[in-house]
This record gives C-alpha cells, sequence and structure tokens, in this order.
C-alpha cells in the first residue's frame, strides 16, 4: 500500500512537469501567431506607404526632377507615413524611367518577448514606372490641334485662343504664312485609311510669284509648274508635312492649291484662300457621343472628365456656350493647370466634327474673355506633365510630356 502511494505521488510530480513543458509550449506558439499577424499589419501598412513613395518618386522623375530630388520626396513620404529612418530605406534605378524603393522597420513584440524575441524586422518594396500616356482621365473637354501646341509652349509663348471660332482641321490641307514677298507654304496630309498607302502630293505656284529654287522640304522636284512629292508606305494615322516658298512678283496673288493621290483614292484637291487655315483651337469635345446638355459640360470643366479617354477615340466637336463662361472661370480660380486631347484631323461634315485623339497634353489658363466677339482664352502649353493614366505600347501617342505613372511591381 505503501509503494502505491509513493507510485502515484510521483505520476502526479511527472504529470505536473509535463502540464508545464505544454504550457510554456502554447504560450510560445500563441506569442509567435499572435506576433507574426502584427507582423504582417506592419508589412501591409508598410507597403501602402512603399508604394505611395514609389509613385511620388517616378512623378519627380517625369517632371524633369533629378534622382536626389526623386529619394528625398520617397523618404520624407516614409518618414512621416511609416515611421521609417532614411538608414532603412533604398532606392534604386533598375531603367531610366523605372525607380524601386524598398524599407525596412520594426516592430516591437507584444508577447515574443516573453522567450528573449524583442523585435520582428519587416521589410517591403515597390517599383514604379513613367511612361508616355496613352489613357488620362480627368480630361478638360477642350480639344486643341497637336499641330498648333509646339508654338504655345511656356509661360514666354502665353496667347490668346479663339474658343471653337474656326474650322477643325482637315486631314488634307494648305496653309501659307507671308514675310514680306516671300510666301511660305505649307501642306499637310494624314492617313486616315486603316492601311498603308503610296501618295503622290503636287501644288502649284500660285499667280503672281515665282518658286524659289530648292526651297521644296523632303526632296520636293519642281517641274516648272508643280512642286512634287512622293511617299512610300505612309502608315495609318502618319502625318505627311511639305513646304516650298515663292516669292512675288507683282499683281494679284492666287490661291494656292495642293493635290494629292493615293493608290486607294482618286485625286483630292484643297485651296489656301488666304491667312491660315489650320485653326480650330478649343472645341468642345463630347467624348460619349450623347452629350449636349450645359450642366454635364459645366462639370466636365470643373471637375474633369470622369471616364478614361484613350489615344485612337473620337470625339464630337462642338461649340463653346457663352453659358460655360462662369464654368471655366470657376476651374481656373480652382485649379488653372489642366490636361488636354489633342487631335491631328476631324472628320465628316456639319457643325459637329469628328476628332481623332493622338495624345494630351498640360495647358495653363490664365485668362477667360467672353465679351464680345470672339470668345477667347489665354494661356500656354507646359512640358514635364504627370497625369493619372496608363501607357500602352500598342498605342503610339504624339509626345508632350504627359506620363503616365503607374506600379509594376
Amino acid at each position: 500500500m505503501i509503494e502505491m502511494r509513493s507510485l502515484l505521488k510521483d505520476e502526479k510530480g511527472v504529470a505536473a512537469i509535463i502540464v508545464a513543458i505544454v504550457m510554456v509550449s502554447l504560450i510560445g506558439t500563441v506569442a509567435i501567431v499572435a506576433d507574426i499577424g502584427l507582423a504582417y499589419q506592419e508589412k501591409s501598412q508598410l507597403q501602402t506607404a512603399v508604394d505611395a513613395a514609389a509613385l511620388a518618386a517616378a512623378e519627380v522623375l517625369a517632371e524633369n526632377g533629378t534622382q536626389q530630388e526623386a529619394e528625398a520626396e520617397a523618404t520624407n513620404y516614409l518618414q512621416k507615413n511609416a515611421n521609417v529612418s532614411p538608414s532603412q530605406v533604398t532606392i534604386t534605378y533598375p531603367t531610366e524611367n523605372t525607380v524601386r524603393v524598398f524599407a525596412t522597420t520594426e516592430r516591437n513584440t507584444v508577447f515574443a518577448s516573453i522567450l528573449g524575441q524583442n523585435n520582428i524586422e519587416v521589410g517591403s518594396g515597390a517599383t514604379a514606372q513613367y511612361e508616355l500616356a496613352t489613357t488620362t482621365n480627368n480630361l478638360m473637354p477642350l480639344i486643341v490641334p497637336s499641330q498648333s501646341v509646339s508654338d504655345h509652349i511656356g509661360e514666354e509663348n502665353e496667347a490668346s485662343f479663339e474658343l471653337g471660332a474656326d474650322r477643325p482641321l482637315d486631314s488634307f490641307s494648305i496653309s501659307h504664312v507671308e514675310d514680306g514677298n516671300v510666301l511660305t507654304y505649307t501642306i499637310i496630309y494624314i492617313n486616315t485609311n486603316s492601311e498603308s498607302i503610296d501618295l503622290t502630293l503636287w501644288a502649284e505656284i500660285p499667280n503672281g510669284t515665282c518658286y524659289n529654287q530648292g526651297s521644296a522640304s523632303d526632296n520636293g522636284s519642281f517641274d516648272g509648274q508643280h512642286v512634287n512629292w512622293s511617299f512610300s508606305n505612309v502608315s495609318p494615322d502618319d502625318e505627311i508635312i511639305v513646304t516650298f516658298s515663292v516669292t512675288k512678283t507683282g499683281g494679284n496673288v492666287g490661291n494656292g492649291k495642293a493635290y494629292a493621290q493615293t493608290n486607294l483614292s482618286q485625286n483630292q484637291e484643297v485651296a489656301n484662300e488666304g491667312g491660315q487655315s489650320q485653326q480650330g483651337f478649343f472645341w468642345l469635345a463630347d467624348f460619349n457621343g450623347g452629350s449636349s446638355g450645359v450642366p454635364e459640360f459645366e462639370d466636365w470643366i470643373i471637375n474633369g472628365y470622369p471616364e478614361d479617354v484613350t489615344v485612337g477615340m473620337v470625339a464630337i466637336g462642338k461649340g463653346v456656350k457663352a453659358s460655360l463662361k462662369s464654368a471655366l472661370q470657376e476651374r481656373m480660380e480652382k485649379d488653372p493647370t489642366v490636361v488636354l486631347p489633342l487631335y491631328n484631323y476631324t472628320e465628316s461634315a456639319g457643325g459637329n466634327k469628328a476628332y481623332h485623339v493622338v495624345g494630351f497634353s498640360e495647358f495653363v489658363i490664365t485668362g477667360i474673355n467672353f465679351h464680345g466677339h470672339p470668345k477667347t482664352i489665354s494661356g500656354y502649353f507646359t512640358t514635364g506633365t504627370v497625369t493619372s493614366g496608363s501607357s500602352d505600347a500598342s498605342k503610339e501617342a504624339e509626345d508632350f510630356d504627359v506620363e503616365a505613372v503607374q506600379l509594376v511591381e
């Protein structure tokens, strides 16, 4: 009997030891699981901050900032939003238009410290890239010819533009500028076909002028009556621009006329009746094909068009209404810097033209004038712009430095 009691006493001691070991193991497991959960939460918060820091750095670079400025922007953002010190941030540049931000931080443990593990190191990285935007949103719904942007880039080239007073740009046109007795003609032809073409252009020398020898661009030749050009394999939407000059010889100068022939079409003829015909600045752009009411255009002007606009889309052009003055004024006071869609040719007849979107540009509004006729908007185009949107390598956009910044990893 004594031996049985002794044995039971010994077993109770062993059981107590086993329970103690199990409890320590259980507490350790709970501590690890709990602190791992907190570490994942920390990593998620850090990832959000790193994503934003990479986007901010890429935006600085896209706006022609230096790598030093980009790194300062990313580091400052991480310090303020994730309590990460500069020594815990690594910034690299995988490509010339890509920036990668990696950051680490330490999370103090709550339970695992019982086991001597006082902190857990957490790391997160993100890569952002900037490329020419082929899709963007929040555009101002005023569309302008891409051919006219380059002459008005920079504050020193600020100008006043008529709002929809001139006819839109055609896919085939001739215009001229006059400097003393010299007239310089520009012919523009855009391939609106869905396939490549072979193109022949020629222009008559206007009455009252003589051709300036050697003035034809792009290997143009003069046969005594016409200036001639030939081009092969002109791709869809490609733009051919040629020039030549003449000198007045006395009397009235006749109209400049140009002709085009392709392997897909009959002869086309256009005439220049004096001055520059390719204007068409700032027409209202209806992107959903059904907007005609002033309230909807007012909202788009003030807040931006809410849907994506992509290179290759077509917008219906409408004249600018006097009732939109207050919306333009409000937008200028709210934020005078806007992103505008660009077109390079129109089609269809009548008052409403179909504009083919070929790119985007930033414009700074400096004034609105709706007194009398014509109504005007003043401002200038800028470069180094970043806009929300995306870039698609399969689409070609005219490059006016509107960049899409996006995470790629």
